[in-house]
């Protein structure tokens, strides 16, 4: 049975609509995950706070390994800004909870200053290391998926033009059935017999 022209199209269409459903399904959301890249940054700091005021008596004069371990976590998991938000969050800790006076954040030493100064640059550099990281593993998922999606489309084109083809095959090979059966019948007709046009009859 022939297919009409102009449902082939529709259907075509309907194939194009339900492909770009699919590439959008499966998304997620940018909020959702800034949140929990946040929650990860601030539980990896109350980690490290808490360990190294359980360890404080060992270990002096201030457990910053715990905290750049806090940082790299975060850095991971949600790249530069939680990176960022463990690097001020573990900075305040330690002067706050580690660096004499203790519970105080009015601290004008020079040395202090500037191994809080230290921490925060390889803290950042860590950060920016890890989000360069993120970056390049994001463009090449997204190259992977648009190389991807190129291929599922040129494969079903390549169907569409193959489901075409046997269509229009099928229309030909019904008209030739036709112009067959039509043929068989004028041969049928007894000889002498003519047809006529109407208007003439009339």
């Amino acid at each position: 049975m022939a297919v009409h022209p102009t449902s082939i199209a529709i259907l075509r269409g309907r194939t194009m609509t339900d492909r770009k459903k699919s590439v959008s399904v499966g998304k997620k959301f940018p909020g959702s995950t800034q949140l929990l890249s946040s929650g990860v940054a601030l539980v990896s700091v109350a980690v490290a706070l808490g360990i190294g005021l359980l360890l404080k008596p060992v270990i002096q004069p201030t457990p910053t390994t715990l905290f750049f371990v806090a940082v790299m976590i975060s850095a991971w998991y949600g790249g530069l800004g939680p990176g960022m938000v463990a690097t001020v969050l573990s900075t305040l800790a330690i002067d706050y909870c580690f660096i004499e006076p203790v519970h105080s954040l009015h601290n004008n030493e020079p040395g202090t200053l500037l191994r809080l100064g230290v921490f925060v640059l390889a803290a950042l550099l860590v950060s920016g290391l890890n989000e360069s990281r993120r970056i390049a593993l994001r463009r090449e998922q997204t190259l992977r998926q648009t190389g991807e999606a190129a291929q599922a489309e040129a494969q079903a084109e390549i169907r569409d033009r193959k489901q075409a083809e046997l269509e229009r095959e099928e229309l030909f090979q019904q008209l030739a059935a036709e112009r067959a059966q039509f043929e068989a019948v004028l041969r049928q007709l007894p000889e002498g017999v003519m047809i006529a046009d109407a208007a003439s009859v009339i």
